[in-house]
């Protein structure tokens, strides 16, 4: 974990001038906390994004392993427009994605 913080740490300094974050100085004191402050917010709020649940499709015609036996959806909505267009009468399950 510690490597990635320090190569998002590294990204972030190298564009902290352009990116609008001037209160957090790579080189003053807490430089570095505060790098790790911002990472820890950006993570959290990125595993607040993530869908809680998803839907799958198997298509049972298809081996297991082709790369078109399953499908996994984010959203409802994303599995009812793919079956709209793919395959009207197909059926997707809800599971909830686990942390």
């Amino acid at each position: 974990m510690t490597d990635i913080i320090e190569r998002v740490a590294t990204a972030i300094r190298s564009g902290l001038e352009s990116s609008g974050f001037a209160s957090i100085q790579a080189n003053g004191p807490n430089g570095e906390e505060g790098l790790r402050q911002l990472f820890e917010v950006l993570a959290m709020d990125a595993v607040e994004a993530m869908p809680k649940k998803v839907w799958i499709y198997t298509d049972t015609s298809k081996q297991v392993g082709d790369k078109d036996h399953m499908k996994v959806f984010a959203t409802e909505d994303a599995a009812r427009a793919w079956f709209a267009e793919n395959d009207p009468e197909g059926v997707a399950f809800e599971y909830e994605v686990q942390s």
